[in-house]
């Protein structure tokens, strides 16, 4: 029979209020693995997909047994078999956890999960918006993950990058396991300011995330309260410019490109996301909608239908198209102009707004024309001694030029 329409439309609606990054604490024998399920840092596979019993849509279940499904997985029952993983937003839980795990003589790791960069049908929920008895502090992911959107490293290799020397207190043994207690403490304190040995620090641990490294970058500078943590959940907290460009240059480099996974999306806003004891959730979210738009390049590459697409489309018509050397009448548009508006923008060539999961690149001569300008605009780096990093400068390049030279950095020709 299925689970009922109204069920599955409010489902479909929490669905959105669900971060895009989680984290995950697990252990070879998590969830009654090797027998029971499969848990490597490449592949879960939950008990009922281990046993061949499970949905491949979750809609297939009646509202009964989906009930009874997520009542039993959160309270950590064998019967029936589970479909779900558990998930975390906050990286300071999963952390702990991965210490309690160590503390018990169990060798743990730490997962990263992109929602949207996992194979196959992975849906995900917030547990109190589908089990009335649940707590926030979990996730429950729906069917097997793998791919691309999965990278798992272990607890010893991120002590090894230096983990406990910007997170000390992790060092001590705990009867905590979620570290609650623990959070509560390290967020009534006062902020720490963000120093660059600290960053550098992260950016080594965050490597080891391979492509997933960004979010968990910035969820280790929200291990512990700083100056913009805003505690009203409803309203965003503001980052210093002087402390984005520093963790833009250091995580990121100048000009680095973001990766695609980057762009906005509605977790993002403000309040969406129920982060309630969770101030380490709450400025995670404030600091990555902040940092991803803080650039002006990348601000361009990122706003949802953006103009720039639309710009880069008009410079290639411009550049390319033949234009008939025709003298203009007057009250009359040449023949080699009456394609484009006063702007220069071709209306017959629609550009397609970019979205959350594609851009409209630009041309192919385009590109080649903004790989042409690349040794240019890198033959005129400069070094800047404030971070002892580069900026690129565009002087002497005409109007033009500067668009084409804007276009490469979109597509990371630059």
């Amino acid at each position: 029979m299925g689970i009922t329409e109204a069920k599955k439309v409010d489902m479909e609606a929490k669905r959105k209020r669900v971060p895009r990054f989680l984290f995950r604490a697990w252990h070879s024998r998590s969830s009654g693995a090797p027998d029971a399920a499969t848990m490597t840092a490449t592949e879960i596979v939950p008990p009922a997909f281990k046993n061949g019993s499970g949905h491949v849509d979750i809609y297939e279940m009646n509202d009964a047994e989906l009930n009874r499904m997520v009542e039993s997985h959160y309270n950590g029952r064998e019967i029936p078999l589970s479909e779900f993983s558990s998930w975390a937003a906050s990286l300071h839980l999963v952390l702990f956890y991965a210490k309690s795990m160590e503390d018990e003589g169990k060798t743990a790791s730490v997962a990263v999960m992109d929602t949207q960069a996992v194979d196959g049908r992975v849906l995900v929920w917030h547990v109190p918006h589908i089990y009335v008895g649940g707590q926030n502090h979990e996730f429950l992911a729906h069917g097997c993950i793998r791919g691309p959107g999965l990278k798992s490293v272990t607890f010893k290799e991120l002590m090894k990058k230096g983990l406990d020397k910007i997170l000390p207190e992790i060092r001590s043994p705990f009867l905590d396991q979620f570290a609650f207690n623990k959070r509560f403490d390290m967020f009534s304190k006062k902020p720490t300011p963000i120093i660059e040995v600290d960053l550098r620090i992260m950016r080594g641990i965050a490597e080891a995330f391979d492509d997933l490294n960004l979010p968990v970058a910035v969820a280790l500078v929200c291990l512990r309260p700083r100056v913009w943590l805003e505690r009203d959940r409803t309203k965003r907290g503001q980052v210093q410019n002087a402390d984005l460009q520093l963790m833009w240059d250091v995580l990121l480099g100048p000009y680095r490109a973001l990766p695609r996974h980057t762009l906005p999306r509605s977790w993002l806003e403000p309040g969406l996301v129920d982060t309630k004891r969770f101030n380490d959730v709450k400025q995670w979210i404030d600091l990555f909608h902040q940092l991803v738009s803080h650039d002006p390049l990348i601000k361009a590459h990122l706003s949802v239908k953006s103009s720039v697409s639309r710009r880069t489309t008009a410079l290639a018509s411009r550049s390319y198209e033949t234009k008939p050397n025709l003298q203009k009448e007057p009250g009359k548009k040449s023949e080699g102009t009456k394609l484009l508006d006063k702007k220069g923008i071709d209306k017959k060539r629609k550009a397609p707004d970019d979205d959350i999961d594609k851009d409209s690149p630009p041309r192919p001569k385009m590109i080649k024309k903004a790989k042409k300008h690349s040794s240019t605009l890198h033959s005129r780096s400069v070094d800047v001694k404030e971070t002892g990093s580069k900026r690129h400068t565009r002087k002497g390049l005409s109007k033009a030029d500067r668009e084409v030279v804007d276009a490469g950095m979109k597509e990371g020709l630059l």
